[in-house]
Order: C-alpha cells, then sequence, then structure tokens
C-alpha cells in the first residue's frame, strides 16, 4: 500500500493580525494626513499673510514718495508762506488730515475701526519748471525751448485741475492760479485769475513790461481714502485704498479715462481695512530754534475746517496702514477691538460665518522737506 502524501501545514495571516494591521495602518495614515494637512494650511495662511504684508509696502511706497513731494514747487500754506502774494481765497495747503472720515464695513463687529483721508498738494504731474515769453491778462505764454515735448504731455502737464505756479524772477515771490486751459499750438496757458502783475518794482506781483523770464510750475491736489471695491460682491466687504487726484477746488474728483471706463481714482492697496494719519509740528515761535515734539501735535492744525489751522508746522507725518487677508480662516476667531487706541488683531468679514480674516499693520513716519522753507 502506498501512503498518502503528507501536506504542508498552511501559510498567511490569520483574521486578528489582518485586523491589527489594518487599524495600525489607519492610525499612521490619519497622522500622515493631520500633519499634511497641517502643513497645507499653515503654507496657505502665510501665503496669504506675504501677499497683504506686500500689499501694505506697496501701498506705503506711494503714500511716502507723494509726501516726499508735496509742497515741492509750491507751498506748504499760502497763508503764513510770505513769499505768496497776493494770498488766494481761498488758502490753498498741501496738508490736510479729514480724521474719522470712513467706517469699516460690520461696524457692530469691527468696533473702533474708523479711516481717515489724507490730501496732499505737490508736483505731482511734473517737477520741472517753464519759463515764460510773455504773460497778457490771464494767459501765459511759453518760451519754446522750455515746451513739453508733446501735446499730450503739454496737456497732461498743464491740466485744468491744477495750479499754476508763477515764480517772479527778481523778487523770488509766488502767485497760485487755478488753470483754466492750455493750447499746445500757440505754446500758452491760460489761469480762470489774472495774475498781479506791478510796473513799480514792489514784492507783490509780477514784474516787467511784457511778463518775460518768469518761472512757472505745476502743483495739483491728491486725495487717499478708502473705498468699497465696486467689482466685489458686498458680502465680501472689501476695501481698497484709493489714490485719487483732486480739482484745484480740493474736492472734486477729476475723472479720467481708462480702458473706456471713466474713473476718479487709482487702486494702490486692496483689503486695506484702517488708514490713521497724524503728523508731528515745529511749535517754536517765529524766528527761534526749531522745537518738535515726538508726540503727534493736535488734529486741529490740519483738519483744514479753519480754525486754528497751521498746515506748514508738520515737520513729519504718521501713516499707518492696516491691511487683511483676502478670506476668513474658520480656526481664527473675531478679537473685537475694546477702543481705539487697541491694535487690530482682527477683522470679521462676514458676522454669521465663523472666523475672522487674519490681519497685519505697517506704521512710518515720512519727514515733509519741503514744508520747512516758508512754513510761518
Amino acid at each position: 500500500m502506498r501512503r498518502g502524501a503528507r501536506t504542508a501545514p498552511a501559510s498567511g495571516f490569520t483574521l486578528v493580525e489582518i485586523l491589527v494591521s489594518l487599524v495600525a495602518s489607519t492610525i499612521v495614515l490619519a497622522g500622515l494626513f493631520a500633519i499634511v494637512s497641517a502643513g497645507t494650511k499653515g503654507f496657505i495662511v502665510q501665503s496669504q499673510i506675504a501677499e497683504l504684508q506686500l500689499d501694505l509696502r506697496f501701498a506705503m511706497e506711494r503714500i511716502k514718495a507723494d509726501l516726499r513731494m508735496a509742497a515741492f514747487l509750491g507751498t506748504a500754506d499760502s497763508s503764513t508762506d510770505p513769499r505768496v502774494c497776493p494770498k488766494p481765497d481761498p488758502a490753498v495747503r498741501a496738508l490736510l488730515i479729514e480724521d474719522d472720515a470712513d467706517t469699516a464695513p460690520n461696524a457692530g463687529a469691527n468696533p473702533f475701526i474708523v479711516a481717515d483721508r489724507l490730501r496732499l498738494l505737490g508736483s505731482y504731474v511734473s517737477s520741472d519748471y517753464y519759463l515764460t515769453a510773455n504773460v497778457a491778462g490771464s494767459t501765459f505764454t511759453l518760451q519754446s525751448q522750455s515746451f513739453p515735448p508733446t501735446a499730450a504731455r503739454y496737456a497732461e502737464i498743464f491740466n485744468p485741475s491744477g495750479f499754476l505756479v508763477v515764480r517772479t524772477y527778481d523778487t523770488g515771490n509766488l502767485q497760485l492760479l487755478p488753470i483754466s486751459s492750455s493750447d499746445f499750438g500757440g505754446g500758452t496757458v491760460t489761469t480762470s485769475v489774472a495774475p498781479l502783475i506791478t510796473s513799480s518794482g514792489g514784492s507783490c506781483g509780477l514784474t516787467g513790461a511784457v511778463g518775460e523770464g518768469h518761472e512757472l510750475s505745476v502743483v495739483n491736489y491728491v486725495n487717499y481714502r478708502l473705498v468699497a471695491d465696486p467689482l466685489a460682491a458686498p458680502a465680501d466687504a472689501k476695501l481698497d485704498l484709493v489714490r485719487e487726484a483732486l480739482a484745484s477746488d480740493g474736492a472734486t474728483p477729476t475723472v479720467t479715462a481708462v480702458c473706456g471706463a471713466n474713473v476718479s481714482g487709482v487702486t494702490v492697496g486692496e483689503y486695506i481695512i484702517d488708514l490713521q494719519v497724524s503728523a508731528t509740528a515745529d511749535t517754536a515761535l517765529g524766528g527761534a530754534d526749531p522745537s518738535i515734539p515726538a508726540a503727534p501735535a493736535a488734529a486741529s492744525l490740519f483738519d483744514g475746517d479753519g480754525v486754528g489751522d497751521a498746515p506748514g508746522t508738520a515737520r513729519t507725518v504718521i501713516v499707518t496702514l492696516t491691511a487683511r487677508t483676502a478670506r476668513e480662516d474658520p480656526d481664527f476667531p473675531n478679537i473685537p477691538r475694546a477702543s481705539a487706541a487697541d491694535p487690530i488683531r482682527s477683522f470679521d468679514v462676514d458676522p454669521a460665518v465663523v472666523g475672522a480674516a487674519r490681519v497685519r499693520t505697517l506704521r512710518v513716519e515720512i519727514p515733509l522737506t519741503n514744508f520747512v522753507l516758508g512754513a510761518r
């Protein structure tokens, strides 16, 4: 008889071993997923913060550039500048700070966030001088060698929104006259007010029989304020920092055609939620050594309400910008401000949604180098 073949013992995993392996693998994978998820979320958050910090820096650099040019080729305050004669009415001033002008969206969830506005006057279109060949009434004819190169550039410089600054060649006094029109072909600029002309050689008014050789420059108003983005959904509560060119009245935005649409300002910063502006001032009396306290001066000196205004005494401007991320983080709680003196720690875009947007603040102090001459 043949014996039956011996059967080899069965190999493999038992059901218990398989279940244990599956549980262990699930735990490991869950841990890896949590690590990757946290890393991805951290990367997204840091990318959003880096983007808003870049936007803050860009906006601040634009403001700094305009502040450095404030009063250049013009005046800090025509009412106190001894070079300005005759005095324009109303006064022409290079600095105006409008406190608490624009309240943030969802004020109930974002209390004590009310932005300021900043208006400046300076040579923002051209920093060149142009010489007169003749002055007749309110029309100035330019010498040909000082012409802007093209008709488009000529019209841009001598735009009716600006002031023509007329500097008398032998006395150095200034007259600020609103521009009404210009003609490249004739090389002329016409103002809405005729300049004062003196034939006696006095210190006030243009001298000379035909008005030849006087220096012309142009200064313009620009204004910074927060506005709601017209292209964003209202629920986004998106505010942008806009730089507007203003007419010579210092209040009316000028409209420019861009890509077939009329716009009154240029966006210099997105998702900006607060703009705070203050200034230090020289408190010394005329003729005394400068005395500039580090603390900001009273806002009434720069608000332009006609009571106690002294913008010519400003020596530095302190600008604080706060921006938020474009999206809310559901894991980041909203921390409302307890007072206007507290830092802004978050911004609630939609109170009906859990979480808040993260914020960053940038503060810079900029010297007003052109305000020293003729300040008082």
